[in-house]
């Protein structure tokens, strides 16, 4: 509790030192930083880094209000803060998560699919599994990017469900042009 005295120094510093101050809050469970972190969070004047740190602290803290906060941030300019946002959205609002996915799959950057199919693979849930295996399946008729091939097999592999087995092991094939 030392540190809450300069709190508005350190959040009103270098890019450097906010960024720093977010991880600084998370680390010593500087619950009192909850303010400065929201502000950072959604200031899009400042760097992406810093907007995820001030993000993953607020989630370290357990922030009470970070769910109404997440959903928000699925609008950032930036995709680095989106792909955060999935993946924090995993561990504390895997329904919206699976909510949102199809949406995304139509309109999202590369960076920010990956985060998402990321996120897919912490989610034990038929949901999950059945989002995945839709994936697959249109992994199979063409219709995934390339980008995305890599991250989508090894989040199926990570699942470990017998249906993808199969799928996994072809796509592989095709990959390294033994199938």
């Amino acid at each position: 509790e030392v540190l809450v005295p300069a709190l508005p120094s350190l959040f009103g510093g270098s890019p450097s030192l906010r960024e720093q101050a977010a991880q600084l809050a998370s680390t010593h469970g500087l619950g009192a930083a909850g303010d400065f972190l929201r502000r950072l969070a959604t200031a899009t004047e400042r760097s992406p880094r810093e907007r995820v740190a001030a993000l993953e602290a607020l989630a370290a803290l357990k922030d009470e209000r970070l769910s109404e906060l997440l959903p928000t941030r699925l609008e950032d300019p930036s995709p680095l803060v989106r792909g955060a946002v999935w993946k924090l959205l995993a561990s504390t609002q895997p329904e919206l998560l699976l909510q949102k996915l199809p949406a995304l799959k139509r309109t999202g950057d590369w960076r920010e699919l990956q985060a998402a199919i990321d996120s897919l693979v912490k989610l034990a849930s038929p949901a999950a599994d059945a989002e995945l295996g839709q994936w697959l399946k249109e992994l199979a008729t063409g219709q995934v990017a390339p980008e995305l091939w890599l991250e989508l097999l090894e989040a199926a592999e990570a699942r470990s469900r017998p249906e993808f087995t199969n799928l996994v092991a072809l796509h592989r094939g095709r990959l390294t042009g033994t199938g």
